[in-house]
């Protein structure tokens, strides 16, 4: 009775908190199994992390609202401004992005760098993660009440933010953070996928070529 009621709750809360609507579909599958069954089951590991991101979400929407939330959407439904973004990493050097305004370009940290590695080879879709992340860390302030729509030659990231979940662990951590940056700046995020040849600027910062960065980008940024 407690999981339903639970279930039931989250259902009003993704109307104000809609990017866990990935986050729902889990805990609903247990809820499911469990009526089909008639009987008490165990819930599935990806409905226990459901579980924990709700947590966690809920947790961060209360310390950044300061308790002042009354229902209204996390993030704002309007908006006049649909921002383009685009970012890269690769293995060579590191990972950049850029958007109208701003642009980084980053060696990788010996953690970050650590954290990628597999035991053959290293993840790209982690790296690839990873500079999305460090791109919401430093350009979310400017992002504020806007849209932003981040161009990425990964599709295997554009899948996974979408589903808002993976198997690994540590990528799950970081789409977590992607959330609480979200609510915490007031921007939303969605993903796209671009041809690699159409992101060259983004290509260019990720292997610190600041020479074709800028033949293949227009007006002036901040770093």
């Amino acid at each position: 009775h407690l999981w339903e009621n639970l279930t039931g709750v989250l259902w009003y809360v993704v109307r104000c908190v809609p990017m866990g609507t990935p986050h729902l579909q889990p805990i609903m599958e247990t809820t499911i199994r469990a009526r089909n069954k008639r009987q008490g089951i165990r819930p599935s590991k990806a409905a226990m992390q459901a579980l924990d991101w709700w947590h966690s979400t809920v947790q961060h929407i209360q310390a950044t609202h300061q308790g002042a939330w009354h229902g209204d959407n996390i993030l704002p439904k309007q908006r006049t401004n649909v921002r383009i973004a685009r970012g890269d990493a690769g293995s060579e050097w590191g990972m950049g992005a850029v958007d109208d305004q701003h642009f980084y370009s980053q060696k990788w940290p010996q953690g970050m760098w650590a954290a990628v590695q597999r035991t053959k080879s290293t993840s790209s879709l982690h790296m690839e993660a990873l500079q999305v992340l460090v791109a919401a860390r430093a350009m979310g302030p400017s992002w504020s009440n806007q849209e932003i729509n981040m161009q990425l030659d990964s599709l295997g990231l554009v899948h996974t933010i979408r589903k808002g979940r993976h198997q690994h662990q540590p990528i799950n951590d970081i789409l977590r953070e992607l959330t609480h940056l979200q609510v915490q700046h007031n921007f939303q995020l969605h993903t796209s996928w671009v041809r690699r040849s159409y992101n060259e600027a983004a290509d260019a910062l990720s292997k610190a070529d600041m020479h074709r960065f800028w033949q293949n980008t227009s007006g002036r940024r901040c770093s």
